[in-house]
């Protein structure tokens, strides 16, 4: 009832997440008190397409946007993070720590958060912006062209669109690549990862999605992948 009362606007996969956090209320519920096991069923749904570049193709596509948006762009080619939860970041231990090299992610989708090892080169892409910072912390580490933090459009009463729409256009026009979209940066990280041979487990808590389910789709996006994965065994 309360699917159809006020997930109907939702897409079958954002009603899952809902049912899956429902389906953790109950899991601590039942072992505090040593209840049976309770399954909540899973709502079907298609996985989302997979979308990824290659290398040379994601390297070009990084260096085609505008200066100011290169560092962004390649922290979402190498940690993967939503849009928002990229814009948002901060300065210091409760975000990007420089000192440490390690960046803590907030996923407001998923009310979670993950501190994860930065990448040298997305250290290397944010220590420009770090020293003109001037090492303070708190400080939104990523500016728009007018030297603005971007609009959290997550929390705006009136949406207005993904920051990065336009200046995303432009870049492919430049690097001359058709159907990728701002969010596809997340697809091309978590594909990559799998070609990497990173366990999807690992890939689920870096990427701060809920289920492992979603995560699952893609583990056999590349043939050639599977095809050296298979020749490992002995």
């Amino acid at each position: 009832m309360y699917r159809v009362g006020h997930l109907s606007k939702h897409k079958p996969a954002g009603q899952d997440r809902y049912r899956a956090v429902l389906q953790a209320a109950v899991n601590v519920h039942r072992s505090e008190h040593r209840m049976d096991p309770i399954r909540l069923k899973s709502i079907k749904f298609k996985y989302q397409r997979v979308r990824f570049l290659s290398l040379d193709e994601r390297d070009q596509l990084i260096g085609a946007y505008a200066p100011h948006v290169q560092p962004i762009a390649t922290m979402l080619a190498f940690h993967g993070p939503r849009v928002q939860t990229a814009l948002q970041i901060r300065w210091g231990a409760m975000g990007v720590d420089m000192e440490n090299r390690s960046i803590l992610f907030k996923h407001y989708k998923t009310s979670t958060q993950q501190a994860v090892p930065m990448h040298d080169r997305v250290y290397e892409a944010l220590l420009p912006l770090w020293l003109k910072a001037g090492s303070e912390t708190g400080r939104h580490v990523f500016l728009n062209s007018r030297g603005v933090p971007y609009q959290d459009t997550r929390k705006s009463k009136i949406p207005g669109g993904n920051p990065l729409k336009r200046t995303h256009a432009t870049a492919l026009k430049r690097a001359k690549i058709d159907d990728f979209t701002v969010h596809d940066w997340r697809h091309h990280w978590a594909s990559h990862c799998v070609r990497a041979g990173i366990d999807l487990i690992t890939i689920q808590r870096m990427g701060g999605w809920a289920s492992l389910r979603m995560v699952e789709r893609y583990a056999a996006v590349d043939f050639d992948h599977m095809r050296d994965s298979i020749a490992k065994l002995r």
